[in-house]
């Protein structure tokens, strides 16, 4: 079985060393040699939403790839320290709402194991169903609690990035920040 991928690799590689490349010309006929297209190009990442603005004229980007954290506003908020504590408040509160998730899966274990923890729990069916009904409901509500309370905690905290903004645009006022995107949901 090696053999064979030794042998199919080896014929790749001499059949693509045969090729011309793409512009170069072939000997026997002149003409330039143009491999053939597969179809439009792929976006890199199709379901990015890059937040852009304007500073002195250029469009930057004003978070790095990772995510959206603000952070290539840091630079230009270098000078100016009540930015930089708008921005820092920001990022902080972006870590905290993690805790949301972690509730959230939590609920959604409540509610999804219920049966297996009554089982454990007790042996007395009435205790049981009951048990089961309690526990569907607390997971539910720690679900949907978790979800709104990230919702809400993230749209109360992109006004800390607009003050970080505002704090920058009064400190210089020749070379304001515009966004090119809206802070809310």
């Amino acid at each position: 079985m090696r053999l064979c991928w030794i042998g199919l690799l080896l014929i790749a590689t001499s059949a693509s060393a045969q090729e011309p490349t793409a512009g170069a010309k072939t000997p026997s006929s002149g003409r330039v040699y143009t491999p053939p297209s597969l179809g439009r190009p792929v976006p890199e990442n199709p379901f990015q939403c890059e937040r852009l603005l304007r500073h002195k004229g250029q469009i930057l980007s004003c978070d790095t790839h990772m995510s959206n954290d603000g952070e290539g506003l840091r630079p230009i908020f270098q000078n100016t320290p009540e930015a930089l504590e708008e921005l820092d408040l920001y990022q902080r509160n972006r870590k905290r709402v993690r805790i949301g998730g972690y509730t959230g899966t939590f609920g959604i274990f409540l509610f999804l194991a219920n049966p297996l923890i009554a089982n454990l729990v007790t042996s007395d069916q009435s205790k049981r169903d009951s048990l089961k009904t309690t526990l569907r409901f607390t997971g539910l509500a720690i679900t949907v609690g978790s979800a709104v309370y990230g919702i809400s905690y993230l749209k109360a905290n992109e006004a800390h990035l607009n003050r970080a903004v505002e704090r920058y645009n009064e400190k210089n006022p020749e070379q304001k920040i515009e966004f090119l995107f809206k802070t809310d949901f």
